[in-house]
Protein backbone atom coordinates (compact mmCIF):
# COMPACT_ATOMS: atom_id res chain seq x y z
CA UNK A 1 0.00 0.00 0.00
CA UNK A 2 3.00 2.32 0.36
CA UNK A 3 3.00 2.59 -3.44
CA UNK A 4 -0.39 4.31 -3.43
CA UNK A 5 0.90 6.89 -0.98
CA UNK A 6 3.86 7.50 -3.29
CA UNK A 7 1.53 7.81 -6.29
CA UNK A 8 -0.43 10.52 -4.46
CA UNK A 9 2.79 12.40 -3.71
CA UNK A 10 4.52 11.99 -7.07
CA UNK A 11 1.53 12.79 -9.29
CA UNK A 12 0.74 15.90 -7.27
CA UNK A 13 4.33 17.07 -7.82
CA UNK A 14 4.27 16.23 -11.52
CA UNK A 15 0.97 17.95 -12.26
CA UNK A 16 2.05 21.16 -10.55
CA UNK A 17 5.12 21.35 -12.80
CA UNK A 18 2.89 22.63 -15.58
CA UNK A 19 0.23 24.50 -13.61
CA UNK A 20 0.82 27.74 -11.69
CA UNK A 21 3.61 26.68 -9.31
CA UNK A 22 6.44 27.40 -11.80
CA UNK A 23 4.78 30.67 -12.87
CA UNK A 24 4.80 31.94 -9.27
CA UNK A 25 8.38 30.79 -8.64
CA UNK A 26 9.50 32.52 -11.84
CA UNK A 27 7.56 35.74 -11.11
CA UNK A 28 9.50 36.10 -7.86
CA UNK A 29 12.83 34.66 -9.03
CA UNK A 30 14.65 37.81 -7.87
CA UNK A 31 12.50 38.29 -4.76
CA UNK A 32 12.91 35.15 -2.67
CA UNK A 33 11.95 32.15 -4.79
CA UNK A 34 15.33 30.48 -4.25
CA UNK A 35 15.05 30.79 -0.48
CA UNK A 36 11.41 29.68 -0.69
CA UNK A 37 12.54 26.41 -2.29
CA UNK A 38 15.35 25.96 0.24
CA UNK A 39 13.15 26.33 3.32
CA UNK A 40 9.76 25.35 1.86
CA UNK A 41 10.63 21.74 1.04
CA UNK A 42 11.88 20.77 4.56
CA UNK A 43 8.97 22.64 6.16
CA UNK A 44 6.42 20.73 4.08
CA UNK A 45 8.14 17.38 4.61
CA UNK A 46 8.02 18.08 8.35
CA UNK A 47 4.26 18.52 8.06
CA UNK A 48 4.14 15.34 5.98
CA UNK A 49 6.03 13.38 8.63
CA UNK A 50 3.79 14.41 11.52
CA UNK A 51 0.43 14.40 9.71
CA UNK A 52 0.95 11.11 7.88
CA UNK A 53 2.32 9.23 10.88
CA UNK A 54 -0.50 10.63 13.02
CA UNK A 55 -3.09 9.37 10.51
CA UNK A 56 -1.40 5.97 10.35
CA UNK A 57 -2.01 5.54 14.10
CA UNK A 58 -5.67 5.09 13.18
CA UNK A 59 -5.68 2.11 10.78
CA UNK A 60 -8.63 2.02 8.42
CA UNK A 61 -9.96 5.39 9.57
CA UNK A 62 -10.26 8.63 7.67
CA UNK A 63 -9.99 12.12 9.09
CA UNK A 64 -13.80 12.42 9.63
CA UNK A 65 -13.87 9.36 11.91
CA UNK A 66 -10.90 10.68 13.87
CA UNK A 67 -12.37 14.14 14.36
CA UNK A 68 -15.83 12.81 15.24
CA UNK A 69 -14.35 10.50 17.86
CA UNK A 70 -11.94 12.93 19.49
CA UNK A 71 -13.34 16.45 19.02
CA UNK A 72 -16.59 18.28 19.67
CA UNK A 73 -19.28 19.02 17.08
CA UNK A 74 -18.62 22.75 17.17
CA UNK A 75 -15.11 21.98 15.86
CA UNK A 76 -15.31 18.87 13.71
CA UNK A 77 -18.26 19.80 11.52
CA UNK A 78 -17.02 23.27 10.47
CA UNK A 79 -13.53 21.79 10.04
CA UNK A 80 -14.73 19.11 7.64
CA UNK A 81 -16.77 21.65 5.66
CA UNK A 82 -13.72 23.92 5.40
CA UNK A 83 -11.43 21.07 4.34
CA UNK A 84 -13.87 19.78 1.74
CA UNK A 85 -14.10 23.29 0.23
CA UNK A 86 -10.30 23.49 0.10
CA UNK A 87 -10.03 20.14 -1.68
CA UNK A 88 -12.73 21.17 -4.15
CA UNK A 89 -10.96 24.47 -4.74
CA UNK A 90 -7.62 22.73 -5.39
CA UNK A 91 -9.21 20.57 -8.05
CA UNK A 92 -11.08 23.55 -9.48
CA UNK A 93 -7.83 25.50 -9.98
CA UNK A 94 -6.16 22.53 -11.65
CA UNK A 95 -9.14 21.89 -13.91
CA UNK A 96 -9.41 25.49 -15.09
CA UNK A 97 -5.65 25.75 -15.60
CA UNK A 98 -5.55 22.74 -17.89
CA UNK A 99 -8.70 23.90 -19.67
CA UNK A 100 -6.84 27.09 -20.54
CA UNK A 101 -3.71 25.12 -21.50
CA UNK A 102 -5.76 22.89 -23.81
CA UNK A 103 -7.42 25.85 -25.49
CA UNK A 104 -4.15 27.79 -25.86
CA UNK A 105 -1.84 25.07 -27.11
CA UNK A 106 -4.10 22.46 -28.75
CA UNK A 107 -7.16 24.09 -30.27
CA UNK A 108 -7.67 27.86 -29.85
CA UNK A 109 -10.87 27.60 -31.91
CA UNK A 110 -12.54 25.35 -29.35
CA UNK A 111 -14.58 27.22 -26.74
CA UNK A 112 -13.77 26.93 -23.07
CA UNK A 113 -17.28 25.62 -22.47
CA UNK A 114 -16.67 22.68 -24.83
CA UNK A 115 -13.34 21.79 -23.22
CA UNK A 116 -14.84 22.01 -19.74
CA UNK A 117 -17.68 19.74 -20.84
CA UNK A 118 -15.25 17.05 -21.98
CA UNK A 119 -13.13 17.29 -18.85
CA UNK A 120 -16.09 17.40 -16.45
CA UNK A 121 -17.67 14.31 -18.01
CA UNK A 122 -14.50 12.38 -17.20
CA UNK A 123 -14.01 13.92 -13.76
CA UNK A 124 -17.68 13.66 -12.75
CA UNK A 125 -17.71 9.94 -13.51
CA UNK A 126 -14.37 9.32 -11.79
CA UNK A 127 -15.21 11.17 -8.58
CA UNK A 128 -18.21 8.89 -7.97
CA UNK A 129 -16.12 5.70 -8.14
CA UNK A 130 -15.34 3.73 -5.01
CA UNK A 131 -12.23 4.85 -3.15
CA UNK A 132 -10.32 1.68 -4.06
CA UNK A 133 -11.13 2.14 -7.76
CA UNK A 134 -9.92 5.74 -7.69
CA UNK A 135 -6.57 4.50 -6.38
CA UNK A 136 -6.47 1.79 -9.06
CA UNK A 137 -7.06 4.41 -11.75
CA UNK A 138 -4.36 6.60 -10.22
CA UNK A 139 -1.94 3.68 -10.30
CA UNK A 140 -2.66 2.86 -13.94
CA UNK A 141 -2.24 6.49 -15.08
CA UNK A 142 0.92 6.89 -13.01
CA UNK A 143 2.57 3.77 -14.41
CA UNK A 144 1.64 4.74 -17.97
CA UNK A 145 2.56 8.43 -17.89
CA UNK A 146 5.41 8.75 -15.38
CA UNK A 147 8.11 6.99 -17.47
CA UNK A 148 7.40 9.27 -20.44
CA UNK A 149 7.36 12.35 -18.20
CA UNK A 150 10.74 11.37 -16.77
CA UNK A 151 12.09 11.03 -20.32
CA UNK A 152 10.90 14.59 -21.05
CA UNK A 153 12.65 15.86 -17.92
CA UNK A 154 15.80 13.98 -18.92
CA UNK A 155 15.69 15.57 -22.38
CA UNK A 156 15.38 18.99 -20.74
CA UNK A 157 18.36 18.48 -18.42
CA UNK A 158 20.56 17.17 -21.25
CA UNK A 159 19.49 19.67 -23.90
CA UNK A 160 22.25 21.84 -25.41
CA UNK A 161 19.82 24.77 -25.28
CA UNK A 162 19.73 24.73 -21.47
CA UNK A 163 21.76 27.74 -20.30
CA UNK A 164 22.99 27.07 -16.77
CA UNK A 165 24.38 30.60 -16.51
CA UNK A 166 20.84 32.00 -16.49
CA UNK A 167 19.98 29.71 -13.59
CA UNK A 168 23.15 30.78 -11.74
CA UNK A 169 22.12 34.42 -12.09
CA UNK A 170 18.85 33.67 -10.31
CA UNK A 171 20.66 31.76 -7.57
CA UNK A 172 22.76 34.85 -6.77
CA UNK A 173 19.56 36.17 -5.15
CA UNK A 174 19.58 33.35 -2.62
CA UNK A 175 19.77 35.82 0.29
CA UNK A 176 16.41 37.38 -0.57
CA UNK A 177 13.69 36.49 1.92
CA UNK A 178 10.81 34.51 0.38
CA UNK A 179 7.37 35.97 -0.13
CA UNK A 180 4.32 34.12 1.15
CA UNK A 181 3.12 33.36 -2.39
CA UNK A 182 6.43 31.77 -3.45
CA UNK A 183 6.62 29.82 -0.20
CA UNK A 184 3.01 28.73 -0.62
CA UNK A 185 3.58 27.54 -4.19
CA UNK A 186 6.59 25.44 -3.18
CA UNK A 187 4.77 23.83 -0.27
CA UNK A 188 1.64 23.15 -2.33
CA UNK A 189 3.55 20.96 -4.78
CA UNK A 190 4.17 18.52 -1.88
CA UNK A 191 0.67 18.59 -0.40
CA UNK A 192 -0.30 15.26 -1.97
CA UNK A 193 0.07 13.56 1.40
CA UNK A 194 -3.05 15.32 2.74
CA UNK A 195 -5.11 13.02 0.51
CA UNK A 196 -4.46 10.34 3.11
CA UNK A 197 -7.26 12.05 5.04
CA UNK A 198 -9.61 9.71 3.16
CA UNK A 199 -7.40 7.12 1.51
CA UNK A 200 -6.17 5.94 4.92
CA UNK A 201 -9.49 4.05 5.04
CA UNK A 202 -8.16 1.83 2.25
CA UNK A 203 -4.64 1.41 3.64
CA UNK A 204 -6.08 -0.31 6.76
CA UNK A 205 -2.84 -0.35 8.70
CA UNK A 206 -0.73 -1.84 5.90
CA UNK A 207 1.53 1.21 6.08
CA UNK A 208 3.00 1.31 9.58
CA UNK A 209 5.07 4.48 9.51
CA UNK A 210 6.84 6.95 7.26
CA UNK A 211 10.38 6.52 8.56
CA UNK A 212 13.37 8.83 8.29
CA UNK A 213 14.62 7.20 5.09
CA UNK A 214 11.34 7.77 3.28
CA UNK A 215 11.38 11.33 4.63
CA UNK A 216 14.86 11.99 3.25
CA UNK A 217 13.90 10.49 -0.11
CA UNK A 218 10.85 12.78 -0.33
CA UNK A 219 12.99 15.82 0.55
CA UNK A 220 15.38 15.00 -2.31
CA UNK A 221 12.47 14.38 -4.66
CA UNK A 222 10.89 17.66 -3.59
CA UNK A 223 14.04 19.64 -4.34
CA UNK A 224 14.42 18.00 -7.75
CA UNK A 225 10.76 18.71 -8.55
CA UNK A 226 10.95 22.35 -7.42
CA UNK A 227 14.17 22.94 -9.38
CA UNK A 228 12.72 21.29 -12.47
CA UNK A 229 9.45 23.22 -12.37
CA UNK A 230 10.81 26.64 -11.45
CA UNK A 231 14.35 26.95 -12.80
CA UNK A 232 14.67 24.77 -15.90
CA UNK A 233 12.36 27.16 -17.87
CA UNK A 234 14.72 29.99 -16.86
CA UNK A 235 17.62 28.05 -18.35
CA UNK A 236 15.80 27.72 -21.67
CA UNK A 237 14.18 31.14 -21.95
CA UNK A 238 16.57 33.40 -20.03
CA UNK A 239 16.11 35.37 -16.84
CA UNK A 240 14.07 38.05 -18.62
CA UNK A 241 12.41 36.17 -21.48
CA UNK A 242 10.86 33.59 -19.17
CA UNK A 243 8.46 36.14 -17.70
CA UNK A 244 6.53 36.31 -20.97
CA UNK A 245 4.91 32.88 -20.47
CA UNK A 246 1.95 32.06 -18.23
CA UNK A 247 2.68 28.34 -18.51
CA UNK A 248 6.49 28.33 -18.82
CA UNK A 249 6.97 24.56 -18.79
CA UNK A 250 4.59 23.97 -21.69
CA UNK A 251 6.41 26.61 -23.73
CA UNK A 252 9.77 25.17 -22.66
CA UNK A 253 8.81 21.70 -23.85
CA UNK A 254 8.41 23.12 -27.35
CA UNK A 255 12.18 23.73 -27.32
CA UNK A 256 12.78 19.98 -27.01
CA UNK A 257 12.96 17.52 -29.85
CA UNK A 258 12.91 13.74 -29.97
CA UNK A 259 14.70 13.15 -33.28
CA UNK A 260 14.03 9.42 -33.44
CA UNK A 261 10.61 9.39 -31.81
CA UNK A 262 7.26 8.84 -33.48
CA UNK A 263 6.48 12.50 -32.68
CA UNK A 264 9.41 14.90 -33.03
CA UNK A 265 7.97 17.90 -31.14
CA UNK A 266 7.81 16.95 -27.49
CA UNK A 267 5.17 19.58 -26.71
CA UNK A 268 2.42 17.31 -28.08
CA UNK A 269 3.52 14.41 -25.91
CA UNK A 270 3.85 16.77 -22.93
CA UNK A 271 0.31 18.08 -23.36
CA UNK A 272 -1.17 14.60 -23.70
CA UNK A 273 0.63 13.28 -20.63
CA UNK A 274 0.00 16.23 -18.35
CA UNK A 275 -3.66 16.63 -19.29
CA UNK A 276 -4.21 12.96 -18.43
CA UNK A 277 -2.29 13.36 -15.18
CA UNK A 278 -4.24 16.49 -14.27
CA UNK A 279 -7.61 14.80 -14.80
CA UNK A 280 -6.74 11.85 -12.57
CA UNK A 281 -5.46 14.25 -9.90
CA UNK A 282 -8.67 16.30 -10.04
CA UNK A 283 -10.61 13.06 -9.63
CA UNK A 284 -8.39 12.06 -6.71
CA UNK A 285 -8.66 15.44 -4.98
CA UNK A 286 -12.40 15.94 -5.52
CA UNK A 287 -13.05 12.39 -4.31
CA UNK A 288 -11.43 13.35 -1.00
CA UNK A 289 -13.53 16.52 -0.78
CA UNK A 290 -16.68 14.54 -1.60
CA UNK A 291 -16.03 11.95 1.10
CA UNK A 292 -15.26 14.63 3.68
CA UNK A 293 -18.56 16.32 2.91
CA UNK A 294 -20.52 13.05 2.84
CA UNK A 295 -19.26 12.24 6.33
CA UNK A 296 -21.43 15.10 7.59
CA UNK A 297 -24.64 14.13 5.84
CA UNK A 298 -24.38 10.42 5.14
CA UNK A 299 -23.61 8.38 8.28
CA UNK A 300 -23.37 4.62 8.06
CA UNK A 301 -27.04 4.12 8.96
CA UNK A 302 -28.14 5.85 5.74
CA UNK A 303 -29.18 3.67 2.86
CA UNK A 304 -26.91 3.27 -0.16
CA UNK A 305 -29.56 4.90 -2.36
CA UNK A 306 -29.62 8.10 -0.30
CA UNK A 307 -25.82 8.21 -0.30
CA UNK A 308 -25.71 7.89 -4.07
CA UNK A 309 -28.30 10.62 -4.54
CA UNK A 310 -26.39 12.93 -2.21
CA UNK A 311 -23.09 12.17 -3.94
CA UNK A 312 -24.51 12.89 -7.36
CA UNK A 313 -26.12 16.10 -6.09
CA UNK A 314 -22.80 17.37 -4.72
CA UNK A 315 -20.93 16.49 -7.92
CA UNK A 316 -23.64 18.12 -10.04
CA UNK A 317 -23.34 21.29 -7.96
CA UNK A 318 -19.57 21.23 -8.43
CA UNK A 319 -19.98 20.90 -12.18
CA UNK A 320 -22.46 23.81 -12.32
CA UNK A 321 -20.17 26.05 -10.25
CA UNK A 322 -17.20 25.10 -12.44
CA UNK A 323 -19.17 25.94 -15.59
CA UNK A 324 -20.28 29.32 -14.25
CA UNK A 325 -16.87 30.38 -12.95
CA UNK A 326 -14.74 28.67 -15.59
CA UNK A 327 -16.27 30.57 -18.47
CA UNK A 328 -15.91 33.95 -16.75
CA UNK A 329 -12.37 33.95 -15.38
CA UNK A 330 -9.20 34.33 -17.45
CA UNK A 331 -5.70 32.94 -16.83
CA UNK A 332 -4.35 36.10 -15.17
CA UNK A 333 -7.24 36.29 -12.73
CA UNK A 334 -6.90 32.60 -11.97
CA UNK A 335 -3.19 33.07 -11.30
CA UNK A 336 -3.82 35.86 -8.78
CA UNK A 337 -6.54 33.82 -7.10
CA UNK A 338 -4.19 30.83 -6.93
CA UNK A 339 -1.47 32.91 -5.25
CA UNK A 340 -3.92 33.99 -2.56
CA UNK A 341 -5.12 30.41 -2.12
CA UNK A 342 -1.57 29.09 -1.65
CA UNK A 343 -0.93 31.70 1.02
CA UNK A 344 -4.12 30.79 2.91
CA UNK A 345 -3.19 27.10 2.85
CA UNK A 346 0.03 27.62 4.85
CA UNK A 347 -1.54 28.38 8.27
CA UNK A 348 -4.46 26.00 7.66
CA UNK A 349 -2.17 23.07 6.86
CA UNK A 350 -0.01 23.77 9.92
CA UNK A 351 -3.08 24.05 12.14
CA UNK A 352 -4.66 20.76 11.10
CA UNK A 353 -1.32 18.96 11.24
CA UNK A 354 -0.98 20.08 14.86
CA UNK A 355 -4.55 19.00 15.66
CA UNK A 356 -4.22 15.51 14.16
CA UNK A 357 -0.76 15.03 15.71
CA UNK A 358 -2.12 16.07 19.10
CA UNK A 359 -4.99 13.58 18.81
CA UNK A 360 -2.54 10.80 17.83
CA UNK A 361 -0.22 11.72 20.70
CA UNK A 362 -3.15 11.53 23.12
CA UNK A 363 -4.11 8.10 21.82
CA UNK A 364 -0.55 6.86 22.22
CA UNK A 365 -0.42 7.95 25.85
CA UNK A 366 -3.84 6.64 26.83
CA UNK A 367 -3.65 4.36 29.81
Amino acid sequence: MIRYFLYLMVMNMVVNVTAFVPRIIIDERFEGSVMAVIIGIPLTVLLLYFFTNAMLRFPGKGLPEILFQHTSKWFNRPSLILLSILFFFSGWILLLAFTDITRTFINPEMTRFTILTIFLLVVGFGVLLKTEKVLYALEILTLISLPFILVIFFKAYTSPYLNWDSIRVVFTHVNELPTLSSLGSVTFSLYGFYNISIYNRVFKGEIKKINIWWTMAIIILGYVNAFTSGFIPIGFNGTSGVEDFIYPWISTSDSLRMEYGFVERIIYITLLLFIGASLIMVITIWHVGLKLLLSLFAPSKETRLKTRILSRSIVTLLIIVTYITGTRIDARQLLELTKLYYIILIPISIFFTIIVSWIAWGKKHET
